[in-house]
């Protein structure tokens, strides 16, 4: 009979903790089938092996396949069982999926689409102003030529006429200052007083947790190095079939070794899963607040209960902080 479902890739980052998805029957059938049709055809390539399985697959009949077929069923009934009992954490979806946190850039943050615009440069208000009247004067200009001819036009600008825009800049800075202390923050703890979305602290030391590696993979990956060292003129395809026969010659306590170093990495999943569980303290139901939310991803990494104010009090701080400084640096985005 078929065994128990598998976790299957997703493009999507997911919840390690979500219900693993559902597997079709070829898929059932393809996880069942491998390690025996390797083992049967060792000098198999990574295609050669997929061809195999898709082969084999087509051959079987209606009866043959119902096993497979009532399998598959049987795992998609289990994923909505317990689909209807999970509950997501922070910064996932209803269906385990990680929510968009942030823009082009890894380990950007987003901002609040409501919040102030930031203040502009005196030198990006005059572009802002002046920008159409020369790109219709210089109609077959690219992008980067008209920003050239943008900037030597300002070096040429007389001193009172750039005070004009200093000043201008200046107004602009007093207005977002003022606006900014009226700001006030959606529900739901998405993000902070400066209007930049909340990342959990963890997800600086566990940004995207690494599922645990089996027998093979390991075995893969340390043994290929050797292999070209020895070989290294073999093509990639070479490399994967002997890597096989390589794996398929192996003896019963041969394999053993990576099997314990495939269970020493499912440790090193599990106790990264538990720190990264703690940093997730909240459901999108519960809408906590900005306040709220950092204060509790803060007190989940203190070492003790007294350390957890004067620590909430002082990430209060650096968030208004650095909140000004992104306002100061990140100048003239908007243009």
């Amino acid at each position: 009979m078929p065994g128990t479902s598998k976790y299957r890739v997703s493009g999507n980052v997911r919840d390690p903790k979500a219900p693993s998805l559902p597997l079709s029957a070829y898929l059932l059938f393809s996880h069942k089938s491998r390690m025996d049709v390797l083992n049967e055809n060792p000098a198999l390539d990574f295609g050669g092996l997929n061809k195999e399985i898709a082969r084999r697959w087509k051959a079987m009949n209606e009866r043959d396949k119902r096993p497979w077929v009532k399998a598959s069923k049987d795992d998609r009934d289990r994923y909505k069982r317990e689909m209807s009992r999970y509950k997501p954490p922070f910064g996932f979806d209803s269906n385990g999926e990680k929510k968009a946190t942030s823009v082009k850039g890894k380990g950007k943050r987003k901002r609040d689409p409501q919040a102030p615009k930031r203040p502009l440069s005196a030198y990006f208000l005059y572009q802002k102003t002046h920008w159409s009247a020369l790109k219709e004067k210089h109609p077959n200009k690219s992008f980067g030529e008209l920003a050239t001819l943008m900037s030597k036009t300002w070096a040429k600008l007389g001193a009172s006429t750039k005070k004009e825009w200093e000043d201008k800049a200046s107004e602009d800075k007093t207005r977002y200052e003022r606006e900014m202390a009226e700001y006030t923050p959606p529900v739901g703890g998405t993000y902070g007083k400066d209007g930049m979305s909340i990342v959990p602290l963890c997800k600086k030391e566990y940004p995207a947790l690494k599922k645990p590696r089996s027998a093979y993979v390991i075995f893969f990956k340390e043994q290929r190095a050797k292999l070209l060292e020895r070989e290294p003129n073999l093509t990639f395809r070479e490399v994967g079939t002997k890597m096989g026969q390589m794996w398929g010659s192996l003896t019963k306590e041969e394999r053993g070794t990576w099997d314990a170093k495939a269970s020493e990495d499912k440790d090193r999943y599990r106790k990264e899963l538990e720190v990264y569980e703690k940093c997730s303290p909240f459901t999108p139901n519960s809408a906590p607040s900005a306040e709220a939310v950092v204060t509790a991803l803060v007190s989940t990494s203190a070492t003790s209960q007294a350390a957890v104010a004067p620590t909430t009090n002082a990430a209060a701080s650096s968030s208004d902080k650095s909140g000004d400084s992104d306002d100061s640096s990140d100048s003239g985005d908007e243009v």
